[in-house]
């Protein structure tokens, strides 16, 4: 299990395959959560249900090829912060360079280059930067949800589970990113305020109908 830190990453995973046999099995989960890590499942993308088995796990090729495997655009995989990489036989098989090509906000090279910024420190406070992190916390939730025009995701959601085909054409770039969704009001809805997303991208996407390709 690898625990990426950032808080929340996507976009595609690759990895390393060093050594396998022609029995090796082996499957990708993922979850926003520790509370959530699952061999068997991932946290829900699409839709919520109780049984938490809405996307199930990636399971990758077979036979496993030795060298570097890298998701399709289709499968890769949005707001995750833990990745399990699973065995599923007794097959042997060793993996490295482990990593996720980040997909959101493709238009910027470096995502530190916010147009605007904030800074303040409250000494009394038992974390005088709090609001200073607050801030870039939720800078980061606006490029976690821009995503390409390009990768929405399609309702009813596909099959298999957890992919993202581009049967619709979405004529935005603001769209949350975690279930693919690209949706007009999504900014106010996830509690981003327009003049959030101007502060930190310098740009608000209006233009945010859908229509089909």
């Amino acid at each position: 299990m690898f625990d990426l830190q950032k808080g929340q990453v996507g976009g595609q995973v690759l990895l390393h395959v060093d050594d396998s046999t022609a029995g090796s099995r082996v499957s990708l989960s993922f979850t926003e959560s520790a509370e959530f890590i699952s061999p068997s499942n991932s946290d829900d993308s699409c839709r919520s249900v109780s049984s938490m088995d809405g996307d199930g796990v990636q399971s990758l090729p077979m036979p496993l090829s030795q060298g570097q495997f890298q998701q399709t655009i289709s499968q890769q995989r949005g707001g995750f912060r833990f990745l399990t990489i699973v065995s599923n036989s007794e097959a042997p098989v060793s993996i490295s360079n482990v990593g996720v090509h980040n997909t959101f906000m493709p238009h910027w090279d470096d995502l530190t280059a916010y147009t605007g910024y904030f800074f303040t420190r409250d000494p009394d406070f038992h974390d005088p930067d709090f609001l200073t992190k607050l801030w870039y916390a939720g800078a980061y939730t606006v490029q976690t949800n821009t995503i390409d025009v390009h990768q929405g995701r399609q309702q009813p959601c596909p099959r298999p589970k957890g992919e993202n085909p581009f049967a619709v054409c979405i004529r935005t770039q603001c769209g949350n990113f975690q279930d693919g969704l690209i949706m007009p009001l999504e900014v106010q809805s996830r509690g981003l305020s327009w003049s959030t997303v101007r502060s930190v991208t310098g740009k608000v996407f209006r233009d945010s109908y859908m229509q089909k390709c």
